[in-house]
Formats: C-alpha cells, structure tokens, sequence
C-alpha cells in the first residue's frame, strides 16, 4: 500500500488541439490536477478520472 499520494502514478493520454492524440505519460494526482487547471478555461472544462488501486480490488473481488 502506499503511503503518499504523490507517489502513485497515472496514466494519461495528452492532446494536440484536443483532437489528435499525442503520446502516454505518468504523472501523479497532484500534477494531472494542475494541468486540468491550465486548461480548463470559461467555455471548457478539463475532468479526470482517477482509478484507484484499492477501487480496481474491490472490483475484482465482487
């Protein structure tokens, strides 16, 4: 289990003109939210879903 938040990386696509897909990168809770910060401007909004280890768990154990 881990300790820190920051320590747990996730995987994300980014976007050129938020259409054409660029390249996978890893990046912890703190910095995805940051960057959905940046670009979320007033007439778009940037969300992410983070999926937890301990949620995958719970999942396979249903």
């Amino acid at each position: 289990m881990v300790n820190n938040e920051d320590d747990v990386l996730y995987t994300g696509r980014l976007y050129l003109f938020d259409i054409i897909p660029l390249w996978k990168t890893k990046k912890t809770k703190r910095e995805w939210k940051q960057i959905a910060m940046e670009m979320s401007s007033r007439n778009k909004m940037v969300m992410f879903k983070f999926d937890d280890e301990e949620e995958r768990e719970d999942d396979k154990n249903v």
